[in-house]
């Protein structure tokens, strides 16, 4: 299996979006799904600050 992080944007100017993340315009993927989990993790703890206009979620999904 391949796994990558779906991340949900809310609020800020732009209202809902959503999107697979990605560094560079590559979109991340990986082969284990406990490290993309703990990446998720990470980005949801680090993110969301208490001066943020826009709330961010991260959730690990499947690849095709």
């Amino acid at each position: 299996m391949i796994y990558g992080i779906w991340c949900i944007v809310t609020g800020g100017r732009t209202g809902r979006r959503q999107a697979w993340l990605n560094e560079d315009g590559t979109i991340v993927m990986f082969s284990n799904q406990s490290e993309a989990q703990a990446r998720a993790d990470e980005l949801n703890r680090t993110t969301n600050g208490p001066n943020a206009t826009a709330t961010f979620r991260y959730t690990v999904q499947e690849r095709n």
